[in-house]
């Protein structure tokens, strides 16, 4: 058994509050919303900014609703959501509090561990009259780059240091913003959550921001992170996927659809197919049920996808489990909409690696990752 990390707490009881086994995954049926989540660091012992800072500090940023996550999802898919909005959270939370105090001192340099453990929107950050210096996104180490503003999608993490001020006489807020433009329904609850950088108490509360959100923009355009390994692009692609996506409505439900086919959970779960079918339907996307969205790899395929967003008005992160990609090319908004497309030739020869990665509104984001990691992964 491993040991448990410090912080988390592991009941051995035989009894459990918890629902069914099918519902007892946080990431399941919208249980994560509801809070059954938090941070799990894991340290790398060769990690090259061992020693560059004095403290690390935990930061989580999330929404918060006061339904229940099987209330809202009945709802959301339903004919009664018309016309159909992704549901508004209530508020923005921070460390799943109201806020968050964070003591520094002048001269010293602090790492922050940032991570969106919400469901649904995106977030600025910024640190009020300091600079980061970004030195990591979901568990890739990167060059050290300065950034005024993050722009944190939900599930993406960066890892950022803080140098406190010299001769500070005020404490600093500490902004979290939720990106309304991804709100489709007029949005009336708080924008903003604040934490503050405490560097005497006696100071007070920090100043106000002023001139928002236009003051903390731009956000830093995290395809200009370069990895710390500086790894090249990959390639030549061997596989290549296109995935249009968009949302529409199916018999009056709102759903999302990648090549007009939208996700429902196969009866035979993919996993059990892959096991059982002989080895030469495999790679058969047939016999894994048109509505799973099947994309098969062979292993070691150099393997490139690229999304165009249909969708004029929202931005949206994109996620990929089990490997980590190369964010190769992203265009502007609107840019795929208009007609521009893919041109691999513009490929970033050092490009950004993550595992979580936006695509502008009716734009495109291209992902590259060699297939070295067999599975079912979503």
């Amino acid at each position: 058994m491993l040991p448990v990390p410090s912080g988390i707490t592991v009941s051995t009881s035989p009894t459990s509050t918890l629902t069914p086994p099918d519902k007892a995954i946080a990431h399941n049926k919208g249980q994560y919303p509801d809070g059954l989540r938090g941070p799990l660091i894991i340290h790398d012992p060769s990690w090259p900014y061992h020693g560059h800072y004095d403290k690390a500090y935990t930061l989580t940023l999330s929404d918060w609703y006061h339904k229940q996550s099987v209330d809202i999802i009945e709802f959301f898919q339903s004919t009664a959501d018309f016309p159909p909005a992704t549901p508004s959270p209530d508020n923005p939370i921070m460390n799943d509090g109201k806020s968050a105090v964070y003591d520094i001192q002048p001269g010293k340099t602090y790492l922050f561990r940032i991570l969106n453990i919400g469901a649904f929107p995106s977030f600025f950050l910024n640190f009020q009259g300091h600079e980061m210096t970004v030195i990591g996104l979901d568990g890739t180490t990167t060059q050290a780059t300065t950034a005024n503003t993050l722009y944190v999608g939900a599930a993406q993490r960066y890892e950022v240091l803080i140098t406190g001020k010299t001769g500070a006489t005020s404490n600093a807020a500490i902004l979290a913003m939720f990106d309304s433009s991804m709100f489709e329904a007029p949005y009336n609850g708080n924008l903003t959550v604040l934490g503050e950088l405490q560097y005497n108490k006696a100071f007070g509360a920090p100043p106000p921001y002023t001139g928002l959100p236009n003051s903390i923009m731009p956000p830093i355009d995290d395809t200009t992170i370069k990895p710390y390994d500086k790894q090249p692009l990959l390639g030549p692609v061997t596989k290549q996927y296109v995935l249009n996506f968009d949302l529409t409505l199916i018999n009056g439900i709102p759903r999302a659809i990648i090549n007009n086919v939208t996700y429902l959970p196969q009866k035979v779960p993919t996993l059990y197919t892959a096991l059982s079918v002989p080895q030469q339907y495999k790679l058969n996307p047939a016999v894994y049920g048109v509505n799973s969205n099947p994309l098969p790899v062979q292993y070691g395929d150099v393997v490139e996808i690229v999304i165009n967003n249909l969708i004029a008005t929202e931005g949206h992160p994109w996620h990929m489990h089990g490997h980590q990609f190369q964010v190769v090319a992203r265009s502007a908004p609107g840019a795929y909409l208009s007609g521009q497309r893919y041109d691999p030739s513009q490929a970033d020869p050092i490009p950004m690696r993550r595992d979580v990665a936006g695509v502008q509104e009716g734009g495109y984001v291209v992902f590259r990752f060699k297939a070295d990691n067999p599975g079912i992964q979503l």
